[in-house]
């Protein structure tokens, strides 16, 4: 840094610190945490409310809950539907009307959509962040294709 400037005094928000949990942090960082303190506190209703719904459905990576067998859903005809990606990767997926513990990546696309008129974004585990599947969306409805062989069942 030139002669004269700390980087302290480069930082933008240099005045707005504010105490969190026994550290300073700059204002806009201590928002960010405790918003994603929120997102984490609606997933912990999410898997509450899931809780009360039997049997739950797991992650099998991390017995995450993901979503409830209430939850299984027919598209298309079927709850499960065999599909290759284009790079030839055999899914076979479970339809689901509500998976709370997924989160959701990437922006949404039309490419390559296995259910015609749908748009799809990934669908990770809220808690590990393994590949789960796909969430489906079109005008009228959403609804989650989740791969089979990365969940378990939680039981009762």
């Amino acid at each position: 840094m030139a002669s004269g400037i700390s980087l302290y005094t480069a930082l933008p928000c240099r005045t707005q610190f504010a105490a969190l949990g026994g550290f300073l942090l700059p204002v806009l960082l201590r928002e960010a945490v405790e918003q994603e303190r929120g997102r984490v506190e609606d997933l912990e209703d999410q898997d509450d409310e899931l809780r009360e719904e039997e049997p739950a459905i797991l992650c099998r990576a991390c017995s995450h809950i993901i979503t409830a067998g209430d939850q299984q859903i027919e598209v298309a005809g079927s709850h499960r539907h065999t599909f290759f990606n284009p790079v030839g990767i055999v899914y076979e997926l479970g339809c689901f009307a509500r998976a709370p513990g997924c989160s959701l990546a990437g922006e949404s696309s039309a490419e390559f959509s296995w259910f015609a008129g749908y748009l799809w974004r990934i669908a990770l585990c809220g808690q590990c962040g393994i590949h789960l599947g796909w969430r489906f969306q079109s005008a009228e409805i959403s609804f989650y294709g989740l791969i089979l062989s990365h969940l378990q069942s939680g039981g009762k």
